[in-house]
Protein backbone atom coordinates (compact mmCIF):
# COMPACT_ATOMS: atom_id res chain seq x y z
CA UNK A 1 0.00 0.00 0.00
CA UNK A 2 1.37 3.07 -1.19
CA UNK A 3 0.17 6.45 0.70
CA UNK A 4 1.36 10.08 -0.20
CA UNK A 5 2.53 12.59 2.35
CA UNK A 6 0.02 14.95 3.38
CA UNK A 7 -2.91 13.20 2.76
CA UNK A 8 -5.78 12.13 4.29
CA UNK A 9 -7.46 8.64 4.09
CA UNK A 10 -9.66 6.51 5.69
CA UNK A 11 -8.68 2.85 5.43
CA UNK A 12 -11.79 0.20 6.43
CA UNK A 13 -11.73 -3.56 7.03
CA UNK A 14 -14.94 -5.52 5.01
CA UNK A 15 -15.92 -8.43 3.36
CA UNK A 16 -15.74 -8.32 -0.66
CA UNK A 17 -18.10 -8.83 -2.86
CA UNK A 18 -18.25 -12.74 -2.35
CA UNK A 19 -17.46 -12.20 1.46
CA UNK A 20 -13.59 -12.81 1.93
CA UNK A 21 -12.16 -10.11 4.41
CA UNK A 22 -10.38 -7.04 2.58
CA UNK A 23 -9.60 -3.72 3.46
CA UNK A 24 -10.11 -0.65 0.88
CA UNK A 25 -8.14 2.31 0.89
CA UNK A 26 -10.12 5.63 0.65
CA UNK A 27 -8.71 9.27 0.47
CA UNK A 28 -10.58 12.27 1.97
CA UNK A 29 -10.73 14.45 -0.82
CA UNK A 30 -13.34 17.12 1.50
CA UNK A 31 -10.56 17.74 3.59
CA UNK A 32 -8.46 18.95 0.81
CA UNK A 33 -10.28 22.00 -0.46
CA UNK A 34 -12.88 19.91 -2.68
CA UNK A 35 -15.74 21.20 -0.93
CA UNK A 36 -18.54 23.69 -2.84
CA UNK A 37 -19.22 26.69 -1.02
CA UNK A 38 -22.54 26.51 0.99
CA UNK A 39 -23.00 22.67 -0.11
CA UNK A 40 -22.58 19.52 1.11
CA UNK A 41 -20.27 17.06 0.30
CA UNK A 42 -21.25 13.19 -0.31
CA UNK A 43 -19.30 10.26 -0.57
CA UNK A 44 -20.48 7.02 -0.62
CA UNK A 45 -18.03 3.91 -0.19
CA UNK A 46 -19.10 0.42 -0.55
CA UNK A 47 -17.53 -1.78 1.74
CA UNK A 48 -20.72 -4.20 1.61
CA UNK A 49 -20.78 -7.92 0.78
CA UNK A 50 -22.84 -7.36 -1.79
CA UNK A 51 -22.55 -7.06 -5.83
CA UNK A 52 -22.56 -3.16 -7.89
CA UNK A 53 -25.40 -0.73 -6.78
CA UNK A 54 -26.43 2.38 -7.50
CA UNK A 55 -27.08 5.10 -4.67
CA UNK A 56 -30.61 6.58 -5.05
CA UNK A 57 -30.37 10.18 -3.31
CA UNK A 58 -34.38 11.29 -3.16
CA UNK A 59 -35.46 14.85 -1.91
CA UNK A 60 -39.38 14.85 -2.01
CA UNK A 61 -40.69 13.19 -5.14
CA UNK A 62 -37.29 13.45 -7.64
CA UNK A 63 -35.02 10.71 -7.16
CA UNK A 64 -31.61 10.77 -8.63
CA UNK A 65 -29.59 7.37 -9.11
CA UNK A 66 -25.58 7.59 -9.26
CA UNK A 67 -23.25 4.98 -10.22
CA UNK A 68 -23.50 2.23 -10.81
CA UNK A 69 -20.27 0.94 -8.01
CA UNK A 70 -18.49 -1.70 -6.88
CA UNK A 71 -17.21 -3.44 -3.52
CA UNK A 72 -14.00 -1.29 -2.48
CA UNK A 73 -14.92 1.81 -4.69
CA UNK A 74 -15.90 5.26 -3.79
CA UNK A 75 -18.99 7.11 -5.73
CA UNK A 76 -17.51 10.32 -5.71
CA UNK A 77 -17.74 13.62 -3.89
CA UNK A 78 -21.23 14.88 -4.64
CA UNK A 79 -21.81 18.51 -4.03
CA UNK A 80 -26.01 19.05 -2.56
CA UNK A 81 -27.62 21.71 -1.42
CA UNK A 82 -28.22 21.70 2.40
CA UNK A 83 -31.03 19.90 3.51
CA UNK A 84 -33.09 16.71 4.11
CA UNK A 85 -32.79 14.08 2.07
CA UNK A 86 -33.31 10.07 1.82
CA UNK A 87 -30.85 7.58 0.99
CA UNK A 88 -30.67 4.25 -0.12
CA UNK A 89 -29.31 1.60 -2.61
CA UNK A 90 -30.80 0.18 -5.94
CA UNK A 91 -29.43 -3.01 -8.45
CA UNK A 92 -27.70 -0.49 -11.55
CA UNK A 93 -30.19 0.76 -13.90
CA UNK A 94 -33.01 0.86 -11.32
CA UNK A 95 -34.72 3.16 -9.21
CA UNK A 96 -36.80 0.79 -6.51
CA UNK A 97 -34.38 0.40 -3.73
CA UNK A 98 -33.17 -2.68 -2.53
CA UNK A 99 -32.02 -1.12 0.91
CA UNK A 100 -33.23 2.00 2.33
CA UNK A 101 -34.16 4.88 2.48
CA UNK A 102 -32.91 6.61 5.68
CA UNK A 103 -32.84 9.82 6.42
CA UNK A 104 -30.08 11.98 6.46
CA UNK A 105 -29.96 15.86 7.00
CA UNK A 106 -26.85 17.49 5.31
CA UNK A 107 -25.77 20.88 6.06
CA UNK A 108 -23.90 23.13 4.51
CA UNK A 109 -19.83 23.17 4.23
CA UNK A 110 -19.83 20.13 5.48
CA UNK A 111 -18.63 16.43 3.85
CA UNK A 112 -20.41 13.69 4.44
CA UNK A 113 -19.20 9.73 4.35
CA UNK A 114 -21.70 6.76 3.56
CA UNK A 115 -20.72 3.63 3.93
CA UNK A 116 -22.66 0.77 2.44
CA UNK A 117 -21.38 -2.47 5.04
CA UNK A 118 -22.54 -5.99 5.90
CA UNK A 119 -23.93 -8.70 3.55
CA UNK A 120 -27.35 -8.52 1.32
CA UNK A 121 -27.31 -12.69 2.09
CA UNK A 122 -26.98 -12.54 5.86
CA UNK A 123 -29.70 -9.50 6.87
CA UNK A 124 -26.46 -7.52 7.93
CA UNK A 125 -26.52 -4.35 5.21
CA UNK A 126 -26.43 -1.27 6.71
CA UNK A 127 -25.38 2.15 5.82
CA UNK A 128 -23.44 4.50 8.56
CA UNK A 129 -22.48 8.37 7.95
CA UNK A 130 -19.36 9.91 9.45
CA UNK A 131 -19.01 13.75 8.24
CA UNK A 132 -16.18 16.36 8.54
CA UNK A 133 -16.43 19.75 9.17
Amino acid sequence: MNLKNKRNYSIVAHADADGAPTASVFRNEGLEGARVAGEATVAVRHAAAAPDVDVLVKKGNNVTALGPFGNGEQLGEVPLGKGNYELGLALPGTTDPVFGYFAQKFAKNETYYVYAFGAVGNGTLALVVHNIR
